[in-house]
């Protein structure tokens, strides 16, 4: 006798709908933390590694509010500042 695991969805449709439904709640998520994170006032300090010419720095982020990085997050840092005027 040969048993199968239940599925959750009937039919195929039900099935990409969940997909689709799934795919937009996770990219409102990770958009939501980057708006949260953008409001937030956060330091930098840049360090560059001895004997490594320009190509290695090491960053110490430190956020003054509660800021949690999960595995796998990638943080886009720029430099530029807006109301730099020369």
């Amino acid at each position: 006798m040969t048993t199968y695991p239940p599925t959750s969805c009937s039919t195929v449709f039900e099935t990409t709908t969940r997909l689709g439904v799934a795919v937009m709640e996770g990219l409102e998520d990770t958009q939501a933390k980057v708006l949260e994170l953008n409001a937030k006032v956060a330091t930098i300090r840049v360090l560059e590694a001895l004997g490594a010419g320009d190509a290695e720095y090491v960053g110490f982020l430190v956020v003054t509010t509660e800021f949690r990085i999960m595995p796998r997050d990638t943080l886009h840092i720029n430099f530029r500042l807006e109301n730099n005027i020369h």
